[in-house]
């Protein structure tokens, strides 16, 4: 990084650090010029690195935004230069930084106007900017590299078949230098790889072409500081807009891409170019000439890689390169669990020793033996003292010992397990699946399966594989944990939501026959009209057909609601389906129709369209259904005149919120927090589960339930916040 690229610096300031220490006691200042916006992610990354290397008491630091991205021109840097002027007329500016090139490029052409004779330090700038140029005394710079070529290496390193790069830039100045150099990286980096440029469209269009990027391609994310329609913007919110819809992988420039995203690249670390200007400042406050145009050569930038991302594409790990950084990699089983990682490693260690003995033997053998005896036992002593289930299997799929939680689990009694085929363990049904000693025992895996006792009954357990290489065979340690008491819960679970809606359909079961009712007794009357027509014998066939025309729409009237109400009472798996939720709430109401007209309910709704979720359309039924009843509860004490219901479903950026508001009674500011508690109820008869079933189906979603009192009139409003569908 940086640091090692400013240690020669330290010895030429000559230890800045002292020469600060014995400085007066007045402070020093030290004015930042920063050419971007503070909302831009690389400027107050710069900004806390050089804060952390000149932190003390003797420095007074000060920042200022030109904010020339979208304030470009002339008109911008006067205006900039009157405001410091008048902002710094009675303070001594001690070293002047200037972050990037447009800001650089201001400092030059002030500097004798507003800060005459004081040493400047350009960092991150370009170094094609400062290459071939003769700067003014006391002027220096710490440039930096945007390195796309390195990121068209990884991205085909990880994408070997890839044949077409799209290179996304925007349209301010900082912008096209950015695209520029991207496209002249790309012309002719490899055969077979084609690079086209989007700029000058607005970011809906952006997302618009991202979309249609076929299987083949990736996109290059340069910068977009500013889109065509001159909106302004920050990479972490087009990044994660761009990733959000883009069929292929996205790689980019900054780590703000990286956190929102985007696949990786070679990322430019602005933290590390802040330290390596307060090194630089420490010294020119210290009174240390600049040492040249250039004070620091910047190393190469480093290669990161999103973890997550690499998963969402089902892109091998083995095809990252070593040096490369892996960011956002959840815990495996061994780094979550720590102390079992620990006594795996203890008796690997311990099997190594047996190992080394064995090789011994060859020499001499009874030496060798005595070892291997010792070595086996303190194996046993170590494998027996874990929590968990451990057996160990040779490459015959074999088991060569087992502790006796393993013995315990399986039901075989202690010593049980040794010498018994591993398949004994696996139920015939997914034998063929989990394959054979030589392919699945030897790799390191982790997994979900049922286990076969002894008396033939069947558990649910997780199982990890972790190979064990010897020089005379290979063995595999595998540790098993019973889900027994996890699944368990999860079928109780879904048992009490099934309760739960069956009494609620109890509740409103007058309604639902009254709804069934209208289109039964419609067909009735139009099937006696027809047979009074037909026996009149009157020829029109229209009428006839206007009569059979009505039975079908009251037969599918009545067929709607017998589904809904049998998709309500439904058993079985909660699969989960991108859904729509104004679709969810439109079949609620349908449902409640008459419920809702038998208590005098004004409903209104504001329903929009394409708010997609990943959900199990039965459970968000029941939650819309709950708070639904639980609305007409509590407006059943109003007068009808002031009974109303309104419904909203609407699309964030990145989630879809429901909201049900009622003018109801209420619910007291001490006893917010407890609604989402189970066997809490308000009412005389309930069960107090409705609201905590709710809460956890939305929490299985992956979303949030909330309650707030409104903001005018009475009444509360219940709020379901959902994750948008994907893909």
């Amino acid at each position: 990084m940086l640091r090692a690229a400013v240690s020669l610096l330290l010895v030429l300031a000559g230890a800045a650090g002292p020469a600060l220490a014995q400085a007066p006691a007045a402070a020093r200042t030290v004015l930042v010029l920063s050419s971007e916006r503070s909302d831009l992610p690389s400027v107050p990354d710069f900004d806390r690195g050089l804060r952390q290397g000149l932190a003390g008491p003797d420095i007074d630091y000060f920042i200022e935004y030109l904010d020339f991205g979208r304030f470009p021109g002339g008109a911008q840097a006067q205006a900039m230069a009157r405001y410091l002027r008048e902002r710094y007329a009675g303070r001594t500016v001690d070293v002047l930084v200037a972050f990037q090139e447009s800001a650089l490029e201001f400092v030059l052409a002030q500097r004798g106007a507003l800060f005459p004779g004081v040493p400047v330090v350009g960092a991150g700038v370009e170094r094609q900017s400062v290459d071939g140029r003769t700067l003014p005394s006391g002027v220096t710079t710490i440039p930096v590299i945007y390195d796309y070529r390195r990121t068209l290496e990884l991205a085909l390193r990880l994408q070997p078949k890839a044949s077409e790069v799209l290179i996304v830039h925007g349209v301010a100045d900082y912008d096209r230098r950015r695209g520029e150099e991207a496209r002249q990286a790309a012309a002719g980096f490899a055969p077979g790889l084609a690079s086209r440029v989007l700029t000058g469209v607005p970011l809906a269009g952006v997302e618009e072409a991202v979309q249609r990027l076929p299987g083949n391609a990736f996109v290059l994310l340069v910068s977009m500081v500013r889109d065509a329609e001159g909106k302004a913007l920050v990479g972490q919110d087009y990044a994660a807009r761009l990733s959000a819809v883009s069929p292929v992988p996205i790689y980019g420039t900054f780590g703000s891409h990286v956190e929102r995203g985007t696949l990786g690249g070679a990322i430019t670390d602005f933290g590390e170019i802040g330290r390596a200007t307060a090194t630089v400042v420490a010294a020119a406050l210290a009174g240390k000439p600049a040492p040249g145009s250039i004070a620091v050569e910047v190393p190469e930038t480093p290669l990161r890689v999103n973890w997550r991302a690499l998963e969402k594409w089902n892109i091998p790990p083995q095809r990252v390169p070593a040096e490369a950084q892996t960011l956002f990699r959840e815990l495996g089983v061994w780094e979550a669990h720590r102390d079992f990682v620990l006594a795996t490693l203890a008796a690997v260690l311990v099997q190594a020793a047996l190992i080394a003995g064995l090789v011994v033997q060859l020499r001499r053998r009874q030496s060798a033996e005595a070892a291997a005896r010792q070595a086996e036992a303190t194996l046993r002593l170590a494998v027996d003292a874990l929590p968990i289930a451990v057996i160990m299997v040779n490459q015959g799929g074999v088991i060569v010992f087992a502790n006796p939680p393993a013995d315990k689990l399986l039901g075989y009694g202690e010593g049980g397990l040794a010498g018994r085929p591993l398949d004994r363990l696996i139920p015939e049904r997914l034998r063929s699946a989990f394959g054979g000693p030589g392919d699945v025992f030897m790799t390191a895996s982790k997994r979900e399966l049922a286990a076969r006792r002894k008396d033939g009954s069947e558990i649910p357990v997780e199982i990890v594989l972790n190979p064990i290489e010897s020089g005379i065979q290979r063995l595999a340690l595998v540790a098993i944990v019973d889900q027994s008491a996890r699944h368990e819960l999860q079928r109780k679970q879904q048992e009490l939501e099934h309760i739960t809606r069956v009494a609620t359909m109890g509740q409103i079961a007058a309604s639902l026959a009254h709804e069934l009712s209208q289109p039964l007794a419609a067909i009735l009357a139009n099937s006696q009209a027809g047979l009074r027509f037909l026996k009149s014998g009157k020829g029109d066939l229209e009428e006839l057909r206007a009569i059979l025309q009505d039975v079908v729409e009251d037969d599918k009237r009545a067929g709607e609601v017998v589904d809904a109400l049998r998709s309500m009472l439904r058993r079985g798996k909660t699969e989960s389906a991108r859904l729509d939720a104004a679709l969810v709430v439109r079949d609620v109401l349908a449902l409640l129709h008459s419920e809702l007209i038998a208590q005098q309910v004004e409903v209104t709704t504001a329903l929009a369209p394409g708010c997609l979720t990943l959900a199990n359309k039965t459970q968000m039924e029941q939650v819309v259904l709950n708070l639904v009843m639980n609305a007409l509860d509590a407006m059943r004490p109003r007068p009808a005149d002031e009974r109303w219901l309104h419904i909203e479903v609407a699309r964030g950026e990145r989630t879809v919120r429901i909201e049900v508001r009622d003018s109801g009674v209420g619910i007291p500011p001490d006893e917010l927090g407890k609604v989402f508690d189970a066997f809490w109820t308000t009412k005389s008869s309930g069960m107090g589960m409705g609201l905590a079933i709710c809460r956890s189906i939305v929490g299985g979603c992956g979303g949030d339930i909330e309650v707030t009192p409104n903001r005018q009139g009475p009444g509360v409003t219940f709020a379901v916040t959902l994750p948008c569908a994907t893909g």
